[in-house]
């Protein structure tokens, strides 16, 4: 049965299904050069870019990010990764490498984030173990943000006060709003959708519904920007969309255990 039949894929049109059977059946590459592969498409794009061609290269960024990330986690050593993980990967890098997302950037690309989406899950759904030693995330906090998030978190947070019963509510509604359009869409990641919705839902918990002024304003910022399409990543118009979200609500987060 093909890896595909997988549930991690369902949401996948028929022909990606069949790029990631191809692509895993192919000569399995090492990290190197699956790496040196991304950084060629990458180095590709930026010229069609500076040649005024029209390329989505902010996905195409926070897509190798993520997958120089996994290929670091997953090809331990080299090639000691599960190999059905390190065949996946290496399907999703042909993809951007591949004549068609040459020939077409803006398909190409999008095609192989949904790809990529679908393979992550089964990823994770499948660790053997955890991985030896793993790496937590980075503390990020709201002066690392990106100048574009940092610009619309400060709009958020300096606006009129909202009561945090009301934030609240809204969150509430917005994943409700999310997990309808999920349904219909495989742009949308109700997963980190959520994990971002019980980050900022745990602020509130601890700081309660009068909290100070300063870490109102903290946690308003944090879920206005959730909730609000106007943030740097359209939520539901990229498999990453949600990504500058969780970025916030952790930045916020940190922020406030150092005013504690």
């Amino acid at each position: 049965m093909s890896l595909t039949a997988n549930v991690a894929f369902e949401r996948l049109s028929a022909s990606l299904k069949t790029k990631i059977d191809l692509g895993y059946l192919q000569d399995l590459r090492g990290a190197d050069e699956l790496n040196a592969t991304l950084q060629r498409v990458l180095q590709d794009v930026a010229r069609e870019e500076r040649a005024n061609a029209f390329v989505p290269n902010s996905l195409l960024r926070k897509l190798t990010r993520r997958m120089e990330e996994s290929i670091r986690h997953t090809f331990h050593d080299e090639n000691t990764g599960p190999e059905e993980h390190r065949r996946l990967i290496q399907a999703v890098v042909m993809q951007l490498n591949s004549d068609e997302c040459k020939e077409d950037r803006s398909d190409g690309i999008r095609n192989a984030a949904m790809m990529w989406q679908a393979t992550e899950t089964y990823i994770r759904d499948n660790q053997p173990q955890p991985p030896a030693d793993p790496v937590p995330p980075p503390l990020v906090r709201i002066s690392d943000l990106d100048s574009t998030v940092l610009t619309i978190f400060e709009r958020y947070r300096t606006q009129d006060l909202v009561p945090i019963r009301a934030l609240r509510d809204q969150v509430t509604a917005f994943v409700q709003q999310v997990s309808v359009e999920a349904e219909s869409s495989a742009f949308v990641d109700f997963e980190m959708c959520c994990r971002v919705a019980d980050t900022v839902n745990a602020l509130f918990d601890k700081t309660g519904d009068k909290p100070d002024e300063v870490r109102h304003r903290l946690l308003q910022a944090a879920a206005l920007y959730f909730i609000e399409e106007d943030d740097a990543q359209g939520d539901m118009a990229s498999v990453f969309g949600f990504d500058d979200d969780e970025q916030v609500a952790r930045a916020v987060a940190a922020e406030l255990a150092a005013l504690s």
